[in-house]
């Protein structure tokens, strides 16, 4: 799985993007809201600033992006997991 996702990034399927101090100013603004861990809620906001989607494993951190970002731009690693499996 490592390899695909390697080769991925290489044809750049998957971009990959820099984040900021500032970026990263937000998190504070989603802390008082729930109890999730710093990584979840960076990723939330960079998801939110970056306009991308936002994927995780930590149900109240999906429930609180779902609160943030179109429930389509929300998904499981379940769901990544699946993909991967059921695609060549």
């Amino acid at each position: 799985m490592r390899e695909r996702f390697r080769k991925e990034l290489e044809r750049q399927a998957i971009l990959s993007y820099k984040i900021t101090i500032q970026d990263l100013q937000a998190v504070e603004i989603l802390a008082n809201r729930k109890k999730i861990s710093k990584g979840e809620l960076s990723a939330i906001v960079f998801a939110i600033q970056k306009r991308q989607a936002f994927l995780s494993d930590d149900k109240g951190a999906i429930k609180l992006a779902l609160t943030e970002l179109d429930s389509t731009m929300v998904q499981s690693t379940s769901l990544l997991f699946s993909w991967l499996f059921f695609h060549d």
